[in-house]
């Protein structure tokens, strides 16, 4: 359960500037589970403030209207690097960094808030176009620079083929983000163990060998 913001002030009754990544943060967080709990139309900028404990204004200064809101909320489901959460060593080979790679991607994918987000963006794609854009955008951009420069890392120590990392990357993404989107887009039950560890089996053996015998 998130808690009402406090409105930590300094001088003059303004929040401590330290304080101000904290407190959007929260408001970030509650406003995520407004949209996700009520959806984009029925959720209001009043009540995620009440929610908050903060006033009107203070959502308005940082974001002009509920659509803005909206995309920061996306925005930042998207920050998350599942790199980040992926300890490499020397000894681990790229197949092995492939496979947490991937895995990594998909739990994160596939936690509550995350399935709830993504479908919240299908509803609102006719509404809002510039959001599914935005947010693949985003991915290609941050998520597909790192997966490329971890290619090309790893090229010479793994023996790689002379693959564009850019384009190899865009390839590994689109096929994990194809096996959660059965359960994002096509509302499947949410994959075992046993299921995802046989997909990324099949995933890692075609990316690192082909189909050729």
């Amino acid at each position: 359960m998130i808690v009402a913001l406090k409105e930590a002030r300094g001088r003059g009754g303004r929040p401590c500037r330290d304080e101000v990544p904290i407190r959007n943060e929260r408001l970030l967080a509650i406003a995520t589970e407004a949209f996700v709990a009520q959806g984009y139309d029925a959720a209001t900028i009043e009540g995620i403030a009440a929610t908050a404990g903060v006033a009107k204004r203070t959502i308005y200064s940082r974001y002009p209207n509920k659509k803005a809101l909206l995309f920061a909320v996306v925005r930042r489901l998207n920050e998350r690097q599942p790199i980040d959460e992926v300890s490499f060593d020397a000894a681990t080979s790229f197949e092995s960094g492939l496979r947490q790679l991937a895995r990594a991607m998909i739990r994160i994918s596939l936690e509550p808030n995350s399935i709830a987000l993504q479908r919240l963006v299908l509803n609102e794609l006719k509404t809002f176009p510039e959001l599914g854009q935005e947010q693949w955008q985003y991915v290609e951009r941050e998520h597909g620079g790192r997966i490329a420069a971890y290619f090309r890392a790893q090229k010479a120590r793994a023996g790689l083929r002379d693959v564009d990392p850019v384009k190899f990357a865009d390839m590994f993404m689109r096929d994990v983000f194809s096996f959660v989107n059965y359960v994002i887009i096509l509302r499947y039950d949410i994959p075992t163990e046993r299921q995802i560890e046989d997909f990324l089996d099949t995933l890692i053996d075609v990316l690192m060998n082909g189909v050729r015998k």
